[in-house]
């Protein structure tokens, strides 16, 4: 019998760096939910993208960190625009 954490992984290669400098990019994307509440998550990876259908719990919790990691960039980009400004 094989347990939940026995399962075959696959070979990811060397995972995506995310965005350093700039906009380079994510390293993936959630999808939307499904009547179950769903996702499927799609991370990418060299040399093309793994999906992996999330638990709704799961789902709950990347959308939780999706949104805030997303607000905190929206707060730092305005810090550093006006941080700018201040040396003009």
């Amino acid at each position: 019998m094989q347990t939940a954490d026995d399962l075959p992984w696959p070979e990811l290669g060397n995972v995506s760096r995310g965005a350093t400098r700039g906009n380079q990019g994510q390293k993936g994307a959630l999808g939307p939910p499904d009547q179950e509440g769903r996702c499927v998550l799609q991370l990418r990876v060299q040399p093309g993208v793994l999906s992996v259908r999330l638990n709704r719990r799961s789902s709950e919790w990347y959308r939780t960190l999706d949104n805030e990691v997303n607000r905190a960039l929206k707060l730092t980009k305005t810090y550093w625009r006006k941080a700018r400004r201040r040396q003009d």
